[in-house]
């Protein structure tokens, strides 16, 4: 990723507290030690990343990341609106996108302690040979399809070490559920469902 096509970019230590960022470009671009505390951050450009992380630290709470894009970058899972390479993050935060990938994270170690991850066109949550952990506070939704999780062979996802490339679906419906209990896979449910009678 180009410096210059980014209006901020971090080698060193950066805190930023209640601002707000609004870019026609990427906004950050950061290898040293980045932190966010009710922050809005947002980029209308859908051929780049809202913000790269290509090494250090990202810990981020209480804030908004998106890319307000109206349609979907030319070359795909290249863009998203967080793309963490190379780096440690924590984050309780708002990704968001209704054309992109929501967080992309390679080479890495990434936490969601909570906050909610949307994408549009591509995975809420990409990964790749990282180690990730959420929580039950942390949620995916999509504003297309229905993979909220994809990752390859030997990435982590919370303790478990994958020994294949894995999709993990979402489940919203009570037909939904039933499939997935006859064709098996890795499934999570994103909306509640009332089950009226055992499923089979």
């Amino acid at each position: 990723a180009s410096s210059a096509r980014f209006d901020i970019t971090n080698h060193g230590t950066l805190l930023i507290e209640d601002g707000t960022i609004q870019s026609k470009n990427g906004v950050i671009l950061s290898d040293g030690d980045l932190k966010f505390e009710d922050c809005e951050v947002s980029t209308d450009n859908n051929q780049i990343n809202t913000i790269h992380i290509t090494g250090g630290t990202f810990n981020a709470e209480d804030s908004k990341i998106t890319n307000t894009a109206t349609q979907a970058a030319t070359d795909g899972n290249n863009h998203y609106v967080l793309n963490i390479q190379n780096a440690e993050a924590n984050l309780s935060v708002e990704v968001s996108s209704e054309h992109l990938g929501g967080i992309q994270v390679a080479n890495s170690i990434l936490s969601l302690d909570s906050g909610t991850y949307k994408a549009g066109n591509f995975y809420p949550l990409n990964i790749s040979n990282a180690i990730v952990d959420y929580t039950s506070s942390a949620t995916f939704t999509l504003a297309s399809g229905n993979v909220i999780i994809n990752a390859t062979a030997g990435s982590t996802i919370n303790g478990e070490t994958l020994a294949n490339d894995t999709s993990i679906q979402c489940i919203t419906s009570l037909s939904e559920m039933q499939l997935a209990f006859n064709t098996g896979g890795i499934y999570m449910l994103t909306a509640d469902i009332l089950v009226d009678a055992p499923l089979e």
